[in-house]
């Protein structure tokens, strides 16, 4: 089983995931971007201009870097392995489509089409999540958990960007059906969220009960 979990930055995704993964057994736990040299390049030009040209590229650097990834990610579900993935192919289409839409980059005038064309670039073979869930929250929210970060980019310090992104989500909710589930966490505390979650994947094994190995959630979580 592949999950990957999303959400704009200050939607409590990170604390989350921590709180989740004591309770994922023997799970391959993961994150992107990664450490690897196309990871730390993407996060290096996040900072770049808000050209397309300059949009684009920076979309590029994450596909390379899931390329690389998703090797590993390959090997750890063909050993039969669950994995958890925070961040993955939806945040760039949702990040890179609000962007380019925003900045009326050539194909994006329309965002449902230009995340098409985003997915479309992406190299084939990669794996796809087995189930996705957003976090959402108000960016008026999620911008006072991030205002204590030391180095605030433009992904998580401004509120329309952070609206077009959040609606980004809501659009591919509808484009990829069943497979992404968003949660509002609005009023929420962080266990209650881990909660939702846990049951899910729990049902999502009921219903698969193939993939279903020693690498369990924890049932008494």
């Amino acid at each position: 089983m592949f999950i990957t979990i999303e959400g704009i930055d200050g939607s409590g995704k990170s604390t989350v995931i921590e709180l989740l993964k004591p309770n994922l057994h023997g799970w391959y736990c993961t994150k992107e971007p990664t450490d690897g040299f196309y990871g730390r390049k993407a996060r290096d030009y996040i900072q770049l201009g808000d050209a397309p040209e300059e949009a684009l590229y920076r979309a590029w650097l994450f596909m390379l870097d899931r390329e690389q990834h998703a090797k590993r990610l390959s090997f750890e579900i063909e050993q039969g392995h669950n994995v958890l993935c925070d961040r993955y192919l939806d945040s760039t289409l949702a990040y890179s489509g609000a962007e380019l839409h925003a900045g009326h980059a050539e194909g994006f005038n329309d965002l449902a089409q230009g995340m098409c064309y985003l997915y479309h670039m992406h190299p084939t073979g990669i794996p796809i999540p087995d189930r996705t869930f957003v976090l959402l929250v108000e960016p008026s929210i999620s911008l006072k958990r991030t205002q204590s970060r030391r180095r605030l980019s433009k992904y998580d310090s401004n509120r329309d960007f952070l609206r077009r992104v959040h609606s980004a989500y809501e659009v591919l909710s509808t484009m990829a059906g069943h497979r992404i589930e968003l949660i509002d966490t609005n009023g929420c505390r962080p266990q209650e969220v881990v909660d939702i979650i846990l049951k899910r994947i729990r049902d999502l094994q009921t219903e698969r009960p193939a993939t279903v190995t020693s690498e369990k959630i924890d049932a008494e979580a």
